[in-house]
């Protein structure tokens, strides 16, 4: 019997409840309709005016440094070694005697060939004057004659030989090796000696093809060597025909090294200026891309609002970036970039204000 009135009972409470989940679920949609308000408040950004400023742009490239000159010394003849005159790492002038060869029979076949060529003369002579007289036919005078020449130029073949038996430095510079001992034999085009001008110095690069325009003679350029130095030079040459194989062309910048303090061999990097431009100093920290996936910067305009700009990076160093594709005068935002979109209206600090 007392079952009608639990149920009735039940009943009543669970409607209590529905009735008052609805006020509290009517409470909570009062709450969410205040949220957007709030999410109207301007964001605070922090912002830096830059002005952009005069950039020259440079062309990179790798090269290595080589001597202006460097040359083989090798002997015209061959022979045995008499003397040797240098070490490696002297100093030699051009004109000085290197190494010499022994003179062996030369000498004797020299004499022979003076006295040769003497009585050649005579004869000539002789025959000369006889044919003047008609006492002897033209045909032996002219037989006279190339007998003389022959003679004249067999002693000229010998004496020239026998210059060659001195090996000479070609120009000023440095031993850089030694190939042969003193007593050595060696054939002809024989290999003596290394020697290096490295006065001057080149720095020798590739250049490709599609940034040839921008590189001309005379040019100036600046060198960092792999010890870190940092020298000035110029551009000397550049080659009329690309490589075949690699389609770049041969530039040479000449560096004046005349106390010798620099080496060749080492690698070098390169910077030839090509233009210049305007462009703003910025940390990468600061770029930003827009709903198109452009990169760019986000600046502030008069009004307070945020502007996207897309922009090109002509130079980077290792304390920021040269870019352009900004206004002249831009507010930069450099804190806060990443939490507003173009068209917002933002509230501004101006960097290092307080």
């Amino acid at each position: 019997m007392k079952k009608p009135h639990i149920i009735a009972i039940v009943m009543t409470l669970i409607i209590v409840l529905w009735m008052a989940s609805g006020i509290f679920s009517s409470n909570d949609g009062v709450e969410e309709e205040k949220k957007p308000t709030q999410a109207n408040q301007k964001m605070l950004v922090q912002v830096e005016d830059k002005n952009a400023e005069r950039v020259f742009l440079t062309l990179t490239i790798q090269g290595q440094v080589e001597p202006n000159r460097q040359v083989s010394i090798r002997s015209d003849l061959k022979g045995r070694i008499a003397s040797l005159k240098f070490e490696e790492g002297d100093f030699v002038q051009a004109g000085e005697v290197l190494a010499s060869l022994d003179i062996e029979d030369r000498e004797i076949r020299l004499e022979r060939q003076k006295a040769l060529l003497k009585s050649r003369q005579e004869s000539y002579k002789r025959t000369k004057t006889l044919s003047q007289s008609s006492l002897q036919s033209q045909s032996m005078l002219e037989d006279a004659f190339a007998e003389l020449k022959a003679a004249e130029s067999e002693l000229a073949q010998l004496e020239f030989e026998i210059s060659k038996l001195n090996i000479l430095a070609p120009f000023d510079g440095i031993v850089e090796s030694r190939t042969v001992e003193a007593g050595s034999f060696v054939n002809e085009n024989a290999e003596i000696a290394q020697l290096v001008d490295n006065r001057t110095l080149k720095v020798i690069a590739p250049v490709a093809q599609r940034d040839i325009q921008k590189v001309s003679l005379g040019k100036l350029a600046t060198i960092k060597l792999a010890t870190g130095e940092e020298l000035a030079g110029k551009v000397s040459f550049i080659s009329p025909v690309a490589n075949q194989s690699t389609r770049t062309f041969r530039v040479e910048i000449l560096l004046d090294n005349e106390n010798g303090d620099l080496p060749a061999g080492m690698s070098a990097e390169i910077h030839i200026p090509t233009v210049e431009v305007n462009a703003h100093f910025i940390s990468p920290a600061i770029l930003a891309l827009d709903t198109a996936g452009n990169i760019g910067v986000k600046t502030v305009t008069d009004n307070a609002k945020v502007e996207f700009h897309s922009i090109d990076i002509v130079k980077s160093e290792t304390a920021g970036l040269w870019v352009t594709g900004l206004p002249p005068r831009a507010r930069i935002i450099t804190i806060g970039q990443g939490f507003v979109e173009a068209g917002a209206a933002v509230d501004i600090q101006i960097a290092g204000a307080q």
